[in-house]
């Protein structure tokens, strides 16, 4: 061994400080490359989050408050969050006032009364059979006026026999979602498509609250058609 370390000790110095270099580049120096690239990707992450909470609020301040609020008081008793009872018989009520048709008994399909939230684009909807006495051309003219009157209605048969018929109509309402935001999430404003759908629903009959003439009428028992929703 001292042969040895004779022979080499000039050489141990060096190697001593190659092997303290190279711990002390896999200990420190690397470590901190690492953390420097995880410094800039999460830099990269906070300004992009900062970019979009730029927009969001660039849009959100360019938006017309009283806009919006004509827009939701437009929208809301067109689709409510929730089943509009009162909403329905009022519709009921004013359809009949406007074509001349006598409205007797109706019965709800209340549905499931717990419901909150739905999945999926199905709308959940609260079905009504309805008797009504007038001319056929009145009770077809009813089934029109109903699909264009808030909240969102669709004739789904009509029974008919003599003056008197039968409606089947869905009254549609959905919940209002969970609202999950985030900071990445992006506001965009309403789409043209959007936007027509709001002019074209502002157009339908708004309805408030109005008497409700009941007349007897007889069950209907013939011919059937259907009328579709606007949508």
């Amino acid at each position: 061994m001292r042969v040895l370390y004779k022979h080499y000790k000039e050489f141990l110095l060096p190697v001593g400080v190659i092997l303290i270099s190279f711990l002390v580049i896999f200990y420190v120096v690397f470590p901190q490359i690492q953390q420097y690239f995880s410094s800039q990707d999460l830099i990269k992450l906070e300004q992009q989050k900062l970019d979009s909470l730029r927009n969001n609020y660039n849009l959100l301040t360019s938006l017309d408050n009283a806009t919006i609020t004509s827009d939701l008081g437009i929208l809301s008793p067109a689709l409510p969050a929730q089943k509009d009872f009162a909403g329905i018989i009022d519709a009921i009520a004013y359809v009949s006032a406007k074509t001349g048709v006598s409205v007797g008994n109706f019965e709800f399909s209340l549905g499931n009364l717990s419901a909150t939230n739905f999945g999926g684009t199905a709308y959940p909807s609260t079905q009504i059979n309805v008797n009504v006495k007038g001319s056929t051309k009145d009770i077809a003219a009813f089934a029109d006026e109903m699909v264009k009157t808030m909240p969102i209605a669709e004739v789904s048969m009509i029974n008919i026999s003599g003056n008197n018929g039968s409606l089947t109509i869905a009254f549609y309402y959905k919940p209002y979602p969970a609202q999950n935001i985030s900071d990445t999430m992006q506001v965009v404003p309403l789409s043209p498509g959007q936007l027509a759908t709001i002019k074209k629903v502002s157009g339908w009959n708004s309805v408030g609250p109005v008497g409700l003439p009941i007349l007897s009428t007889a069950p209907a028992t013939s011919s059937a058609e259907s009328l579709g929703s606007p949508f």
